[in-house]
């Protein structure tokens, strides 16, 4: 995913300073895979938070899965999805699920490694959404922790909207109730900064209505980050097609 943020940003680039202690996101932790499976292992400082977001990136996968199930094989997408931890443990709990493809969509980086290390015929990485089939009846597409670190939000969720999967799942996706988009930068550690785009949730929700209804929505974390007297929450939101 090229628009998939992963740069160091500089102390003079403008945006203003967040506060708080959710640096669950940066890239702090690495796969190590074992057998038919993968293990996450988080290193550095913020270990806990990192198993928290994968533990809590499961649930809502599980549960979005189970919104969709049908008695055949599905196709789902997963955006920002790393090296397919949720497929794979997908698999272990709920082996009466079947797929036909699991697409993660990533940074390119993380995508070269994977077609170099990953053999899996159900399994399959690109790093353009624009690149998926738009032919394919995709069943859903699962997005967890990630379209506040692209550089358009609204211009990813329009191109996933374009794929007309039956399920859209914003999971753990910081927004803003407020009639403009608020901009920061988030601070990993000394010298590491990563700009963070947070888009509004009423205009993502008016983005999707012409064809999708929001089924369910879920206030996650409250003040998950503060941009000087701006609170940003953060939510989950599940839309059906029809």
């Amino acid at each position: 995913m090229r628009r998939l943020i992963g740069k160091i940003a500089k102390d003079s680039c403008g945006y203003s300073f967040l506060e708080g202690k959710n640096s669950e996101y940066c890239n702090s932790y690495s796969l190590a895979w074992k057998k038919s499976h993968a293990e996450d292992r988080p290193i550095g400082e913020d270990q806990d938070s990192i198993w928290f977001d994968l533990h809590s990136s499961i649930f809502r996968c599980m549960a979005s899965l189970s919104a969709i199930y049908r008695n055949e094989p599905l196709n789902i997408i997963d955006v920002g999805g790393g090296l397919g931890s949720i497929y794979y443990i997908s698999k272990k709990l709920c082996p009466h699920l079947k797929f036909k493809k699991w697409i993660v969509i990533e940074d390119e980086k993380v995508t070269e490694y994977a077609h170099s290390q990953i053999k899996d015929e159900t399994l399959e990485f690109h790093d353009d959404i624009n690149c998926i089939d738009k032919e394919m009846s995709i069943d859903l597409i699962f997005c967890s922790g990630t379209l506040f670190y692209i550089s358009d939000p609204y211009q990813l969720f329009s191109e996933i909207l374009n794929l007309n999967p039956r399920c859209i799942s914003l999971a753990r996706t910081a927004m803003t109730e407020k009639e403009k988009d608020l901009f920061g930068v988030q601070k990993i550690n000394k010298n590491q900064f990563v700009p963070i785009y947070f888009p509004q949730k009423f205009k993502l929700i008016e983005m999707a209505k012409t064809n999708y209804r929001l089924q369910f929505e879920c206030l996650e974390t409250i003040g998950a980050f503060r941009i000087a007297d701006e609170i940003i929450n953060m939510y989950w939101l599940l839309f059906k097609r029809g």
